[in-house]
């Protein structure tokens, strides 16, 4: 699956109340940060809950 069609694919999902919280995970500089960063720009400004932090 390409990186854009899981983005769609869990935006949808979020939007709709399908995922309420999500965990990303994996080796050091294997594109978490940048994925999250991603997601989150793709993600209506009312959905992310406004203490997100991408340090954490």
């Amino acid at each position: 699956m390409k990186k854009k069609d899981l983005v769609d694919q869990l935006v949808s999902e979020i939007e709709t109340g399908k995922v309420r919280t999500l965990g990303i995970y994996g080796h050091g500089a294997s594109g978490k940060s940048t994925f999250a960063q991603e997601l989150y720009q793709a993600l209506d400004s009312t959905t992310v809950n406004p203490n997100y932090s991408p340090q954490i």
